[in-house]
């Protein structure tokens, strides 16, 4: 009997004793702003806000309320896959397939680059991922063909390999100026 209630003291004055943490969840939708439910990826600039990408373009959120991005604020229209933000605090969006506009926000408005149509059946986006040179952006986005990156004003086209089942990226990746590619090979540089 006092065995059991001098473990019992023990378990509850123990330092470090393990106590659930619970945290708390809520869903955001149409009804508190949000253009739709269907997000694609979401990313957090300098600023501490928080971006959403969809089908029906951007969205941003500053922890009490949405701002909608479109055509009306200059967006253009396609659907967005990947967003992120990059080391100058610049925010980048891609499309779903490539044969739309890489989007990015600077200086308070949308500005885009043209992303390179591949031959049909257009390829999906998998992922993508930017750093600098000479000031300038670098950019990788990977597809189902392997990747396309775009440099001083000029995209150029890699293969991953020569079998076109085992040409997939899977993702992206930008570490000190070098792109690391998710592959099925593995990792490529």
């Amino acid at each position: 009997r006092y065995t059991l209630l001098i473990l019992f003291l023990l378990v509850i004055h123990t330092p470090g004793a393990v106590i659930a943490q619970q945290y708390f969840i809520k869903s955001y939708g149409v009804e508190n702003g949000l253009s739709t439910r269907l997000i694609t990826d979401a990313c957090q600039d300098k600023a501490g806000y928080m971006w959403f990408s969809s089908y029906l373009g951007i969205s941003e959120y500053d922890g009490f309320s949405f701002i909608n991005h479109d055509t009306t604020t200059g967006l253009p229209a396609q659907h967005y896959r990947k967003i992120k933000c990059d080391e100058k605090g610049i925010l980048w969006a891609v499309p779903f397939i490539n044969a739309g506009k890489i989007v990015y926000f600077k200086n308070g408005a949308w500005n885009t680059i043209e992303v390179p149509i591949s031959r049909p059946p257009f390829q999906y986006i998998t992922s993508f991922d930017i750093f600098y040179k000479n000031n300038n952006p670098v950019i990788c986005i990977g597809n189902y063909n392997g990747v396309d990156v775009y440099q001083n004003n000029k995209w150029k086209h890699f293969d991953i390999s020569k079998e076109k089942t085992r040409n997939i990226v899977y993702d992206v990746t930008a570490r000190n100026s070098v792109f690391y590619l998710s592959t099925d090979l593995g990792i490529c540089a």
